[in-house]
């Protein structure tokens, strides 16, 4: 089952909305060019990758919910952690599939992943 590209919008809208709120009434700890990194990583990483599957430009949106949702759950000291968690949720959409789905949600994967490699 394909999600209508309206249900991306709404999930954005609410994702950003729920950053926006954390940002000013919560005291979230993120800068904004963590935000940015983010973003751009996600993004920039998910071009990559329709280009080269040759898949439909409205994954795009698929990318910019799930760097939202890194910025709404992962707090760390540098840039790096941020693009770090980007590349690892975007490449395990396309690496880690069974029937041409991703298996994990993809922002869980990459906060688990790190909060792992935090631990070691």
């Amino acid at each position: 089952m394909k999600l209508l590209p309206e249900v991306h919008y709404l999930q954005i809208l609410i994702l950003f909305s729920l950053l926006i709120f954390g940002l000013y009434k919560l005291n979230f700890v993120i800068s904004t060019s963590q935000i940015f990194v983010t973003l751009i990583f996600a993004l920039v990483i998910q071009a990559f990758f329709i280009n080269k599957l040759q898949l439909d430009k409205t994954s795009l949106l698929s990318a910019f919910i799930t760097a939202l949702s890194l910025c709404i759950l992962l707090r760390a000291d540098s840039n790096w952690v941020f693009a770090l968690a980007a590349f690892i949720a975007i490449t395990s959409k396309f690496g880690i599939r069974y029937n041409q789905k991703h298996i994990f949600n993809p922002a869980d994967l990459a906060l688990t992943t790190l909060s792992m490699l935090d631990k070691a």
